[in-house]
């Protein structure tokens, strides 16, 4: 076995590299084929490959290839407003009159459960531990502890609720119209109000933690909150008067926006500055979903779905040749600062390996199609001179015989 040992990489990325123009380009979003010209509404995916989209006139559509074909599945003819999954299994959808579709087995199967109102429904949300949340109109607030199996109705009354997002066993938000923000704490058990200090209505919802969320609204309201909701302050530098619809946020720094006129806006500073992407559409987006950093999907009127993947710099290709050439997974994994990345050859071949940051930006050349030995290799990577985050790590032998791409978490 040859080991080949590198220098410590000195190189330190000054804030600049973080900075929007330098990181929102590298992004790009393309348009995927719904087979609808029907509002989508609701989008969600358990990971990169299996995703749902629903809206309305009972429009369904599903995908097992990460979007590469959309397949239709009918339940009702009845609008649907949200999709939500507590694991790759169990689901739900919800829409009008009441209605809540289950499914148990990764979508394979639906089922309508009593939702015990008529009222139409707009946002669903898992805890833990079977908590659900579902929010609609005529204040409709909706509280199950058995993963959607069986419903009791918390609230009623007269305020149109939009969203609704949980943390944990105990807490969950849910946003409306005139500014409302309702709270719970014990569960769902019970509502309180949270002061927004905004008259306009609130439709997107986001908490990354008990405590750190993010709420959108129209007029281009962006509100944030460090204390779970006690306190909200204003985040909408960059966005503009355009209506937020739908909210994503994969840690504390970044995340995502999208509403009226086919924006899509991103931050990397937790929504202190937002700068717009480019979506190639000006139909209206209502939801966003990552399941990964580096794989997400808005849905939106018309029937729209985007998406954007691995940064183009980091595709991964498909091996056009056959091969047991094989690039292993770092260890350790999480890291700091030093990590290990194997890779084995099927014969002596020229390889590159390099490092990317999420926004496909090399950081790193390991190996710059060097003449590497058969069998295992491994190469020492140093991210002393990196930020904390997600980064990948490329493969390329004999320029493309074989490539692969893998992720690596630098923590700090």
């Amino acid at each position: 076995m040859k080991h080949f040992h590198f220098k410590k990489l000195t190189m330190v990325f000054s804030l600049l590299l973080f900075s929007f123009p330098l990181l929102t380009y590298s992004q790009t979003w393309t348009s995927q084929v719904s087979n609808t010209t029907n509002l989508l509404s609701g989008v969600w995916f358990t990971n990169s490959m299996n995703g749902w989209a629903v809206g309305d006139f009972g429009t369904i559509r599903f995908t097992t290839n990460g979007g590469a074909a959309w397949n239709t599945l009918s339940l009702t003819g009845g609008d649907l407003s949200d999709v939500a999954f507590a694991d790759e299994n169990i689901g739900l959808i919800v829409g009008d009159n009441g209605a809540i579709w289950r499914t148990t087995n990764g979508g394979t199967q639906w089922s309508q459960v009593a939702s015990n109102t008529v009222n139409n429904l707009r946002g669903v949300a898992f805890g833990d531990s079977g908590r659900v949340y579902v929010s609609g109109r005529n204040s409709t607030i909706l509280r199950s502890t058995d993963f959607g199996s069986t419903w009791s109705v918390i609230e009623t009354g007269g305020i149109r609720y939009q969203n609704v997002a949980a943390k944990g066993m105990t807490r969950g938000w849910i946003v409306g119209e005139g500014g409302v923000i309702k709270s719970t704490e014990n569960g769902g058990a019970s509502w309180f109000n949270q002061s927004s200090g905004v008259g306009g209505d609130l439709s997107g919802v986001f908490f990354l933690t008990e405590t750190e969320g993010w709420i959108g609204g129209q007029d281009g309201i962006l509100l944030y909150t460090n204390s779970g909701g006690n306190t909200w302050s204003s985040r909408n530098s960059g966005l503009g008067v355009i209506s937020i619809n739908g909210i994503f946020f994969f840690n504390s720094n970044y995340g995502w926006a999208v509403g009226d006129g086919g924006k899509i806006f991103m931050t990397t500073n937790g929504g202190v500055n937002w700068v717009a992407q480019t979506s190639n559409t000006s139909n209206e987006l209502y939801d966003i979903a990552f399941p990964d950093i580096a794989h997400g999907w808005v849905v939106g009127d018309i029937g729209t779905i985007l998406y954007t993947g691995t940064p183009v710099a980091i595709a991964e290709r498909n091996n056009q040749f056959p091969s047991q050439s094989s690039l292993e997974q770092n260890y350790p994994n999480p890291f700091n600062p030093q990590t290990t990345i194997g890779f084995s050859l099927l014969a002596v071949g020229n390889v590159t390996l390099k490092v990317y940051n999420v926004f496909g930006q090399e950081v790193a050349t390991l190996l710059n199609n060097e003449l590497m030995q058969s069998g295992k290799n491994e190469i020492q990577f140093d991210g002393s001179g990196l930020t904390s985050g997600m980064y990948f790590y490329y493969l390329n032998v004999n320029n493309g015989e074989f490539v692969q791409t893998k992720k690596l978490v630098l923590m700090k």
